[in-house]
């Protein structure tokens, strides 16, 4: 074979091995482009890792919850609804709802109580995973009349859900335990009349599913927003529940002689969805009225 024979196939050779290697490196490269991105968390509805999350804006208030344990072991949570000011210790009493009723933390007569959670609540250790289905707080609301002197008290505020530019600005509410931080998205702000047998809204269920069936079927009609979000068998709740002194077409409930109480709602949400700055509703032109009409006796 003459040198330059030899010379032409060293070179076609060479040529084929950088080609091979090139193909093999391609290959490669375009695998790594076309890989699915990891997810940031194994829950269905996480946000991306640019989206800011629900648990990045939800405040952790477990240092507070340990000090006021520190004061008085009947100390179970912090409650915190943003623009309205309520943040505030929440005491816990399972043997009965009336020892708070009209004592302060410290254990002083107060009329004006302090907030308590219902006796049938349940928390476990306080994480997201042993508390109860149904967490219903109480607070007294001395007047539901914005420009009273004695609003600001306890869930007096909580009236300020009545307005809608209001009710846009508080997508959650959130609490803390001694163990975790949590959100609960409000999805409901009604009018009930707590003896109603139909609306069992403030007690711990023992069939989940069937408290789920009760808040679709009998507080989404009640309710003065239509929020659109959607009610699980399995989701947790927080219930916010005060008195209400006057409907919003001026009737008077005829308080304290009255069942009616003014209740708002949450569900608890993964710290890992996205983080909305406003809540999205429309407003309920006929929300449901309980039949016995607002001067029930009590």
């Amino acid at each position: 074979m003459n040198r330059r024979i030899l010379s032409f196939l060293l070179a076609v050779i060479m040529i084929a091995a950088i080609f091979a290697a090139c193909s093999k490196r391609g290959e490669g490269e375009d695998e790594a482009e076309n890989a699915p991105d990891r997810p940031s968390s194994s829950t269905p509805g996480a946000a991306p890792e640019d989206v800011e999350t629900i648990g990045e804006n939800t405040p952790d208030l477990r240092d507070l919850v340990e000090e006021k344990y520190e004061l008085n072991e009947h100390t179970e949570g912090w409650l915190n609804v943003p623009v309205l000011w309520i943040d505030d210790v929440v005491v816990f009493t399972p043997e009965s709802n009336n020892y708070y009723l009209r004592r302060n933390f410290e254990g002083e007569r107060a009329f004006h109580g302090v907030l308590f959670a219902d006796r049938r609540s349940v928390f476990g250790d306080g994480s997201r995973e042993q508390i109860g289905v149904n967490t219903c707080i109480y607070g007294h609301a001395l007047t539901d009349d914005p420009e009273h002197q004695n609003y600001p008290i306890f869930f007096g505020p909580l009236h300020d859900f009545r307005n809608p530019e209001i009710a846009q600005e508080i997508p959650y509410i959130f609490f803390s335990t001694k163990t975790d931080y949590l959100a609960y998205e409000v999805f409901a702000v009604f009018v009930v009349n707590s003896d109603s047998r139909d609306v069992q809204y403030n007690f711990e269920p023992e069939d989940p599913v069937q408290f789920a069936n009760m808040v679709r079927d009998e507080i989404l009609p009640r309710s003065i927003y239509d929020y659109g979000i959607e009610i699980k068998d399995d989701d947790k709740f927080l219930t916010l529940s005060t008195c209400i002194y006057y409907l919003d077409d001026g009737t008077s409930t005829n308080y304290p002689n009255t069942y009616y109480r003014y209740v708002v709602m949450g569900r608890l949400v993964n710290p890992d969805e996205p983080f909305r700055e406003k809540a999205q509703f429309t407003v309920n032109e006929n929300p449901l009225i309980d039949p016995d009409g607002p001067i029930a006796s009590a």
